[in-house]
């Protein structure tokens, strides 16, 4: 990796705090009173389940959150101010406590990025090498060309990577770029190119972790497929994912790192929860013939073969209905359709057979979580599954 090292940035700390010692108050004040939110901006699709054990259904709302007693309420209330560019939980999240994202770092440099904590923002411009170092002394690492030579003008990320890659669309900062690669390198988990809203997602993680502070991860639009593989496809949150998992400990909702033992708080549709291997399956993989959908709906007959061999038992009964709301009924197609699970049992060692025929890239990080979800017998494990739908 090409961006500044743990130590390099703490070199920058120190210059900051010589040369601008306001700043530096405000930053560590910043972090440790703003909560970040992460995570990604919710699926278009549904996403492939476990097999035919799982429940089929779609909701007459586009996005709901679970409540307390179980019910379900609107993610979007009516007359609410949408003012960012996402759907899903974690921006209905991020609303409801006026928490900071990463997207508020890049986003649109508008209305989105005005939102960003003045003070944090200014120090991710110096940390992602937007700003020139500041006093004598740089150390010895790739910098832009455009910003060595006062090109870069702008005081948002966004803006400034305009000023460096240019203004097509193929050259926005979440893409990979030679001067990105060539200033920030590549990830440590799958080697991929470090795009610009990469590395500034690293560093806002770094300072949770120097300073002290709270990441939420929320997990419940990720697909795990590609977290716990190397599918080609390793983008912002894969890596965010790999990053915080590295430091949790089975049975934990919550883990602590860097040098100020910063928090990060896994949760799932807005809620703490104790991440479990059976709840990853339960969004592991992109569904592409949903994503072309407007509701979230699952279909069996898209899921993953090894899964559908895995559990191709007598014990698992299946049950087809057709799933109608309103004046619209949908009806199963080549497959698909409403399933629920009646009867069986699914044993720990089950799904760990499961994941070995996976042949998961990034089995450690598997093995920091338990198998089933707190309280989940092998027995219980249909009705929890019906539960999470």
């Amino acid at each position: 990796m090409s961006g500044y090292t743990n130590g390099q940035l703490r070199d920058l700390v120190a210059a900051l705090r010589a040369s601008n010692p306001d700043l530096m108050g405000n930053v560590e004040r910043a972090f440790a009173n703003c909560t970040f939110i992460y995570g990604t901006q919710g699926k278009k699709g549904g996403g492939l389940k476990l097999g035919g054990i799982m429940v089929s259904a779609i909701n007459k709302l586009e996005h709901t959150l679970k409540k307390p007693d179980g019910t379900r309420r609107p993610a979007f209330e009516p007359h609410s101010r949408a003012y960012a560019f996402q759907t899903g939980v974690r921006q209905t999240v991020q609303r409801a406590h006026n928490y900071q994202m990463m997207d508020m770092l890049y986003g649109d440099g508008g209305n989105v990025g005005r939102r960003a904590n003045p003070h944090i923002l200014e120090f991710v411009m110096y940390a992602a090498k937007l700003r020139p170092w500041p006093g004598a002394n740089p150390p010895a690492s790739p910098q832009f060309d455009e910003v060595s030579r006062g090109e870069v003008t702008a005081n948002h990320p966004f803006f400034a990577y305009q000023q460096i890659l240019g203004t097509a669309e193929e050259e926005q900062a979440f893409y990979k770029h030679p001067k990105t690669t060539n200033v920030y390198g590549r990830d440590p988990w799958c080697q991929v190119e470090m795009p610009g809203t990469k590395e500034l997602s690293r560093i806002i993680r770094w300072c949770i972790g120097e300073f002290g502070g709270t990441i939420i991860f929320e997990g419940a639009d990720v697909y795990y497929d590609q977290v716990f593989n190397n599918t080609g496809r390793f983008g912002d949150t894969e890596l965010e994912a790999c990053s915080f998992f590295a430091h949790f400990n089975a049975g934990n909702s919550f883990a602590h790192y860097g040098k100020a033992g910063g928090k990060v708080i896994f949760h799932w549709h807005g809620q703490e929860t104790v991440p479990s291997k059976l709840l990853f399956l339960t969004s592991w993989r992109w569904d592409p013939f949903s994503a072309e959908q407007w509701y979230q709906k699952i279909h069996a007959r898209n899921m993953q073969q090894e899964i559908r061999d895995q559990f191709a038992d007598p014990s698992f009964v299946v049950a087809h209905q057709d799933v109608q709301h309103g004046n619209q009924t949908y009806q199963r197609q080549g497959g698909a359709g409403n399933y629920e699970f009646r009867r069986g049992r699914l044993e720990p060692r089950d799904i760990d057979d499961l994941a070995r025929r996976l042949g998961l890239t990034h089995q450690t990080l598997w093995n920091n979580f338990n198998t089933l979800p707190p309280g989940v017998s092998s027995r219980g494990v249909g009705q929890w599954l019906n539960s999470q739908m």
